[in-house]
């Protein structure tokens, strides 16, 4: 009878090449330098500031107000002015009522005194006795001598009241309507400066948008450049990752007594080292 047999193992091991060794080193290296740097902030321009443009546009709509306030306050003191005049129209007629109307009438009163006192002396001078009918003319001249004082005072003061009213009211509407006007043109004037500002800050806002676009271009390669390394050493332990590692593998092998059993023991012991070699 052949003498039994027993179990033992048999340890199978496999190493990492050593250019894989090399590589792993050197990406400890790499990631250790990556890691020890000191942080980098970023120097350049993130916002882009207000163009020229734009900020002429702002210089523009602060001026508005000192060039159309003038009109517009103009306007409305002429308008006030108007309705002044119409709610009291003594207010306008007294800047055109004639300041010399009584010296007119009073020349005009010397003129027919003068005419008057030449009558009595040419009636005296062919009347020098002093008769009745010479007093009855006297008397007459001096009755006509005051009916036309007191109509030429009438009427000169009459037409100076109407040529006062008539102007009056005519200057009332002509304030009026350079009330009118004068708002107008303020109110003009702040829109087409409001549409240039308008246009100024359009243009000033294409401006900006380009230069922020170049700014976030800008930030946008100093982050991949910054970045970089790390993508570098990520696609190394990539590769890193797909090569075959050291390992060691034991498998057990059973031995018997005789011929049969020695050679499925050595058969047993060559599946072991075929799997090993799978492995």
């Amino acid at each position: 009878m052949s003498k039994g047999g027993g179990t033992k193992m048999v340890t199978s091991t496999t190493s990492i090449p050593e250019d894989y060794k090399n590589f792993a080193k050197e990406n400890l290296q790499i990631a250790e330098l990556i890691g020890n740097r000191p942080y980098l902030p970023y120097q350049g321009e993130r916002i882009a500031p207000f163009s020229p443009d734009q900020n002429a546009a702002f210089d523009t709509v602060r001026g508005l107000q000192q060039q159309y306030l003038p009109a517009q306050r103009a306007g409305e003191a002429a308008t006030t002015a108007a309705i002044n005049s119409i709610t009291d129209p003594s207010v306008m007629m007294a800047k055109y009522t004639n300041p010399y109307e009584q010296d007119v009438i009073t020349g005009m009163v010397n003129d027919v005194r003068t005419e008057r006192d030449k009558m009595n002396a040419l009636s005296r001078l062919r009347d020098p006795s002093g008769s009745a009918r010479q007093a009855l003319i006297e008397a007459e001249n001096n009755k006509n001598y005051l009916d036309r004082v007191g109509k030429i005072s009438n009427e000169m003061r009459s037409q100076n009241f109407r040529d006062a009213a008539r102007l009056g009211q005519s200057g009332t509407g002509q304030l009026m309507q350079g009330g009118s006007q004068l708002t107008n043109q303020a109110g003009a004037g702040l829109n087409m400066g409001t549409q240039f500002a308008g246009a100024l800050s359009g243009i000033g806002q294409q401006t900006q948008g380009l230069r922020q676009a170049i700014d976030d271009l800008r930030y946008s390669d100093f982050i991949d450049q910054y970045n970089a390394p790390l993508q570098n050493l990520s696609i190394r332990q990539s590769a890193l990752g797909q090569t075959p590692m050291g390992s060691v593998s034991r498998q057990p092998v059973t031995s018997g007594g005789g011929m049969g059993s020695a050679l499925g023991g050595f058969g047993g012991l060559l599946g072991g080292i075929a799997k090993i070699a799978a492995l």
